[in-house]
C-alpha cells in the first residue's frame, strides 16, 4: 500500500512492552474505574459523570511513572499530565475532554493525571482498500484487519477523533501529533495506517 495514498492521520500508538521495559505500569484500582474506563469508547460529552478513575503503579521502580507525560491504562485510552493536558486542550478543545485520575504509587503517595476522552466517534477505515476478515455472531458483525487504509478525510475536520472500527484507536491531525511529540518519551509513537500490522 503506497503512502501518497494515506491521509494526513496518525494512529497513536506505543512500542510493544514499553512500560513493562522500564519496569513499570499501571493497573486499575478498583472495579469502578475499569467499568468507567468503558464509557471511554462512547461517542460524545460524557466524563463529568465519570468522577475520578483511580491506578494502582506496579513495578520495580513506581518513581519513574512521574517522569511520563503520556501513560496508557490501555491504548485506547490516553493518560496525560496537566501540562500535556493544556497544550491539546489549545489546539482541540473542541474534539477532547479529560476525567481526572489518580495514581497511587502508595498508600501514602499519589499523583494527579488526566485520561483523554476523544468526543467523535467517526468510521475511520476505507474498506475496500483495507483487509478484512469478517466473523458473523447472533445479531453482530465483527471486523478483524491484516492491514487498514483509513479515508482521506477520515478527520473529518476535526483534530482528534476515536475510530470507530476498530474502536482502540486514537487518531490524530499533524497538528496534534506535533504537540504530542513536545513531550516525547519511549512509551509512545505515532504509526500511519499503512504501518499498522495484523490483528490492529
Amino acid at each position: 500500500m503506497g503512502t501518497e495514498q494515506s491521509p494526513k492521520a496518525w494512529v497513536l500508538s506505543m512500542p510493544p512492552f514499553a512500560l513493562e521495559d522500564l519496569g513499570v505500569w499501571l493497573e486499575r484500582a478498583n472495579e469502578t474505574s475499569s467499568e468507567n474506563i468503558l464509557k471511554f469508547r462512547r461517542n460524545g460529552k460524557f466524563t463529568k459523570s465519570v468522577g475520578k478513575l483511580e491506578f494502582s503503579v506496579r513495578g520495580r521502580n513506581k518513581n519513574k511513572i512521574k517522569d511520563f507525560h503520556l501513560l496508557p491504562d490501555s491504548v485506547d485510552v490516553p493518560i496525560v499530565s496537566k501540562e500535556l493536558r493544556d497544550d491539546l486542550l489549545s489546539v482541540a478543545e473542541d474534539d477532547i475532554e479529560f476525567a481526572p485520575v489518580e495514581i497511587r504509587l502508595n498508600k501514602e503517595n499519589s499523583i494527579e493525571r488526566w485520561a483523554l476522552h476523544p468526543i467523535n466517534v467517526i468510521p475511520c477505515v476505507n474498506l475496500e482498500k483495507s483487509e478484512v476478515r469478517k466473523w458473523i455472531v447472533p445479531h453482530k458483525l465483527i471486523l478483524f484487519f491484516d492491514s487498514l487504509a483509513f479515508r482521506p478525510d477520515c478527520l473529518e475536520g476535526h483534530q482528534l477523533v476515536r475510530n470507530a472500527n476498530p474502536l482502540s484507536q486514537v487518531i490524530v491531525s499533524e497538528r496534534v501529533k506535533k504537540v504530542f511529540e513536545k513531550y516525547q518519551t519511549p512509551n509512545f509513537c505515532f504509526l500511519r495506517d499503512y504501518e499498522l500490522k495484523e490483528d490492529v
